[in-house]
């Protein structure tokens, strides 16, 4: 007993080792891996398409914005709703 008290609590002893591998009565024991690289390879993916959509947008709207001083933003507006829906290409 004496030796349970003068035994560092932080430290990774054996009993705490072979508790993180046990597995409950009925319970299945999987493996998760994770590629770090592929998941790298779909956060770019999806960064460069929302990227993509604001420059879109953000010129569309820049566009909009200049065409409705001289009263001709309808057009092009009703253009881009086109595109948006598949209607032009």
């Amino acid at each position: 007993m004496i030796g349970l008290f003068n035994a560092d609590p932080l430290s990774r002893g054996p009993d705490q080792e072979s508790e993180r591998n046990v597995v409950a009565p009925g319970e299945a024991q999987s493996t998760l891996s994770i590629s770090i690289e592929s998941t790298e390879q779909s956060a770019k993916a999806q960064a460069d398409t929302i990227v993509n959509e604001w420059i879109t947008c953000a010129k569309s709207k820049g566009t909009t914005d200049i065409l409705e001083e001289t009263g001709e933003h309808e057009d092009f507006f009703w253009q881009i709703v086109r595109k948006d829906v598949g209607l032009e290409y």
